[in-house]
């Protein structure tokens, strides 16, 4: 069971939703540094919905920048977006987010229920569901995927990872598994939404892949192109509609944006803004935007390092921000303002009632004379691991500077950045998408055990308090309340600087249906291909 055949960086590990479409080597952004150039005069679908007679057959070729040699296909790795969309055609999780983001729905699971003090969870499987070499899933081989997720380096929630008692496990019937948490964790339904938790068979070899998904393994080589016929004992009869997807992995931006525009290709996912323009003008394109903006650059501190280590230097610097000005020149428009916390989905806790924090120099002057830091200087430290990366930190030195402070950045390429000692930076930036907050707090500020990567170093007592209700409270709203408690110690103590997130866009042939709208951008439907077909 040793997943660690393929050396992991915190990059590939960490954005497995993130816009790789967005990455370095994309189309330079339009907007950045100067205003809203991308037209929002614009108009754009958030879905390319179902529409006269669903045709069967054909072949559909779906494009995006790809991860190169370090592409995957087994079901327990995820290093980059395109390994995301590959996976969710040949393999489907027990629970999924809702295509609105307000909670979870079953997908192989018939029931996820945890006992009153959610510390012991019973999953029960659908009945009759068949994998692709034909066994027929039982609750052996959602253990057996457990333990992949549990011994895989590349992915996975590290409290799933931590908390579930490996010796607890008993099989009440041939679908229903029963399993003991180490301490009350409600947020299972969170933790079976990641894209490593998908299921695979009892036995199951990532050379010879087999999951129940809608199509079944074809062809695969890294960096090029992944071929999945339709399998023809889907669960959901008469789906899906097409005899294929080729999914095609391009080196950057451009090309991938010249194949859609030239036709060889029917859908693209993560569009660069700067070709936004470009393929809205083509009459046989149409450019989705996603429903939520989901995409988020934040300049992070390092609380355990000075000046930061003062939270009145650590609100001075989230106050002299101009959120509304970075929307513009940073994304072009296509974006909201942000208040200094994750980046969360409305419907899952994602509204704390916060005060909008807001551009106030005056009070961020007093605030560092107070502390004794009047006229710092400082090193932003950047790279371009998304083409709006560059922009963010030059227009927030540029802002610094109404409240005499002088930051400098320094830009490294993408592999310095994540490989680079970073002991010493004290300013940094970095980037991630929309999640549930137990998600992505499972990630970056959760106490040991579980958080892999707290880049700003936040250990904060209170807040380790919050989460601690917010993981075992058998009440739900003393949860939400919990979660809220968290969001708002992270705005008044935090690292984070959260100041927007951006709007993320697909690009599809006007010949296709069936891509619904969901609360997730640039996912192409949440990668729902099973009822994607062209139109008769």
């Amino acid at each position: 069971m040793d997943l660690s055949h393929k050396a992991l960086t915190r990059r590939q590990m960490l954005r497995g939703l993130a816009v790789a479409g967005l990455a370095a080597g994309a189309v330079p952004l339009l907007g950045a540094c100067g205003g809203d150039q991308t037209g929002q005069s614009q108009r754009f679908a958030s879905a390319a919905p179902a529409s006269g007679t669903p045709r069967r057959g054909g072949s559909l070729k779906v494009g995006l920048v790809g991860g190169g040699s370090s592409e995957t296909i087994d079901a327990q790795v995820y290093y980059s977006r395109i390994d995301g969309t590959r996976l969710a055609q040949l393999y489907e999780p027990l629970m999924q987010l809702k295509p609105d983001a307000t909670g979870y729905e079953n997908v192989l699971a018939e029931s996820v229920e945890p006992n009153a003090t959610g510390d012991e969870w019973t999953i029960r499987v659908k009945d009759g569901i068949e994998f692709h070499n034909g066994k027929t899933l039982d609750a052996e081989d959602v253990r057996f995927t457990f333990g992949r997720i549990k011994a895989s380096t590349a992915g996975g929630s590290q409290l799933f990872k931590t908390l579930i008692d490996d010796n607890s496990y008993q099989m009440l019937d041939k679908r229903t598994l029963r399993f003991r948490t180490r301490q009350p964790f409600f947020p299972v339904p969170d933790m079976l939404n990641d894209f490593t938790a998908r299921v695979v068979p009892v036995g199951y070899d990532p050379l010879k892949p087999v999951g129940t998904g809608p199509f079944r393994f074809g062809s695969f080589t890294a960096g090029r192109e992944s071929v999945f016929p339709r399998f023809d004992n889907y669960r959901i009869e008469g789906r899906p509609y097409v005899d294929e997807v080729r999914i095609l992995s391009f080196p950057d931006s451009t090309a991938l944006v010249n194949s859609m525009m030239s036709g060889q290709i029917d859908a693209i996912e993560a569009v660069s803004l700067s070709a936004v323009p470009q393929l809205s003008q083509n009459p046989e394109v149409l450019v989705l935007r996603g429903v939520n903006p989901d995409q988020w650059i934040p300049v992070f501190m390092r609380v355990d390092l000075e000046p930061f280590t003062d939270p009145r230097v650590r609100e001075a610097m989230k106050l002299l921000v101009d959120r509304d000005q970075m929307v513009k020149q940073v994304f072009g428009g296509h974006g909201e303002i942000e208040n200094d916390y994750q980046l969360v989905y409305p419907g899952l806790y994602g509204d704390p009632g916060i005060p909008q924090r807001s551009l106030d120099v005056d009070k961020a002057k007093s605030l560092l004379k107070a502390a004794g830091h009047e006229g710092f200087q400082v090193e932003l430290v950047t790279a371009p691991f998304v083409a709006e990366a560059i922009g963010t930190a030059e227009v927030f030195a540029a802002q610094a500077k109404a409240a005499g402070v002088d930051v400098r950045v320094r830009q490294l390429d993408t592999g310095q950045f994540y490989s680079g000692d970073a002991s010493n930076r004290n300013l940094s930036s970095d980037y991630w998408t929309r999640l549930s907050y137990y998600a992505q707090a499972d990630t970056t500020l959760a106490p040991p055990p579980g958080v892999p990567f707290n880049e700003t170093h936040f250990a904060d007592k209170d807040w380790a308090q919050a989460w601690s209700v917010a993981l075992s409270s058998p009440d739900e709203a003393k949860r939400r309340q919990a979660v809220h408690d968290c969001m708002r110690l992270e705005w008044e103590r935090g690292g984070y600087i959260n100041w927007g997130a951006q709007y993320v866009f697909d690009a599809v042939s006007t010949d296709l249906s069936g891509i619904g709208e969901t609360a997730q951008s640039a996912s192409l439907g949440m990668h729902n291909f099973r009822d994607t077909y062209f139109v008769a």
